[in-house]
C-alpha cells in the first residue's frame, strides 16, 4: 500500500486536519498506528478505507487493493443467537437476503487450512456466537471481513474491550493470516511490540493543529 500527499480537511473552509502525508506499507506484515487519544489515528483509517463521507475534502494519492476497515463495536455485525458458521454465511450474503433456510455453507469452511484455524483457537462452529469467548467473536468478525476478498485490513482498536487473554488471542490469528496486509491501532505497547512485524507510525499534532506522522 502506497500513500503520496495525502491531505484532508472536513471542508473546503475548514482548516486543514492533515496535509501531504507520505508513507508505504509492506504487503503482507502487520503495521501499527500509535498516538493519543483524540489525535485522528480513526480519521485516518476511515480516509484510508475510503469510508469519509459527506463534504470532506481529501487530495493526494492512495494506492491500495480491496480493503476492510473493523472499528471497536465488532459485536454489531454479529447475530448472537446464531452459530458462527451461520454468522459466516450471512456475511456472504447480499443487501437482500434469500431466506436463510436456503442457504448452503461456504465451500472453504472445509478446507484443512481453514479447519486448523478453527481448532488452535477452540472454535466450534456449531454453538450460538453468545457462549464465545470475545476474542473468538472478535476473529469471527474479521473472517466475515475476510470472505470478501480483502488484501488490506484497517483495525481501530481490536482489543480495547478484551482481556489480556483474548486480545492475545486475536493477535496471534492476526499473525497467522497470510498474504493479507494488517494497519492496527492498538495501545497495548507489549502486543505491538510483540506483534508488529511492519512499521511502526505514530500520529502526533504539530504547532499548528496539523496531524503529523512520525
Amino acid at each position: 500500500m502506497k500513500v503520496k500527499n495525502l491531505s484532508f480537511r472536513y471542508h473546503k473552509r475548514a482548516p486543514y486536519f492533515f496535509k501531504e502525508l507520505s508513507f508505504n506499507l509492506e504487503e503482507g506484515l502487520i503495521h501499527a498506528l500509535h498516538g493519543k487519544n483524540g489525535v485522528g489515528k480513526s480519521v485516518l483509517l476511515h480516509i484510508l478505507s475510503k469510508r469519509i463521507e459527506g463534504e470532506a475534502v481529501i487530495s493526494g494519492e492512495i494506492v491500495a487493493e480491496k480493503s476492510a476497515l473493523m472499528n471497536q463495536q465488532f459485536d454489531q455485525a454479529l447475530a448472537c443467537q446464531f452459530t458462527f458458521l451461520e454468522n459466516m454465511q450471512f456475511g456472504c450474503l447480499g443487501r437482500f437476503p434469500s431466506p436463510f433456510s436456503c442457504l448452503k455453507a461456504p465451500s472453504y469452511v472445509m478446507q484443512d487450512h481453514f479447519l486448523k484455524l478453527l481448532e488452535k483457537f477452540y472454535i466450534d462452529v456449531t454453538i450460538p456466537v453468545c457462549k464465545l469467548s470475545g476474542g473468538q467473536r472478535q476473529i469471527l468478525a474479521l473472517l466475515m471481513k475476510l470472505q470478501r476478498e480483502t488484501k488490506i485490513l484497517f483495525l481501530d482498536e481490536p482489543t480495547a474491550a478484551l482481556d489480556e487473554q483474548n486480545a492475545t488471542m486475536v493477535f496471534e490469528f492476526l499473525k497467522a493470516l497470510k498474504g493479507v496486509t494488517i494497519l492496527v491501532v492498538c495501545h497495548d505497547q507489549g502486543l505491538i511490540c510483540r506483534y508488529t512485524t511492519g512499521r511502526h507510525l505514530r500520529m502526533e499534532m504539530d504547532s499548528e493543529g496539523l496531524r503529523q506522522l512520525k
